[in-house]
């Protein structure tokens, strides 16, 4: 602790002394002051495209579409299959002899387990695709071309 005041005292006393050289902050401050015209010069530029340009809006919009017709996909054919899912299965064995029986309904163990997991995933579709639809009815409800930056 001792040796970190000194260190402390010795860097302020310099400052404080003025032992640097005004010349070399001066020269410090043109150099930051041409790097933060050239960025507010950058920020222009970007602010005029991104006003100007559609590029975000229309990528946006295009992804947005893409998502609502995945969902739709998605559901079709998951309500199309769903009901040709069966948990009992008719199986035939030719072990009449021993059993009698020739025709067995066979039942797997872990049917009620992929019951929960097919619900869980019909859920988590019918989630995703509902977000899809008000973000799509979101963004043709409220243009996001009216933004801009001096509004903020």
């Amino acid at each position: 602790m001792e040796a970190i005041v000194p260190m402390l005292q010795q860097t302020k006393s310099r400052i404080e002394q003025g032992i640097l050289d005004r010349s070399e902050t001066r020269v410090l401050d043109k150099k930051e002051g041409e790097q933060a015209k050239a960025l507010l010069e950058k920020v222009k530029k970007f602010r005029t495209h991104m006003e100007d340009g559609d590029i975000v809006y229309h990528l946006y919009m295009r992804q947005t579409i893409i998502k609502v017709i995945k969902f739709i996909f998605i559901t079709c054919y998951t309500v199309y299959y769903v009901h040709n899912i069966k948990f009992d299965v008719e199986c035939t064995m030719d072990i009449e002899s021993l059993t009698g029986y020739h025709t067995y309904w066979c039942a797997h163990p872990l049917t009620t387990l992929f019951r929960i997991l097919a619900s869980f995933y019909i859920s988590l579709v019918i989630f995703y695709g509902l977000i899809c639809m008000y973000t799509l009815w979101w963004m043709l409800q409220r243009s996001l071309k009216k933004y801009s930056f001096a509004l903020i």
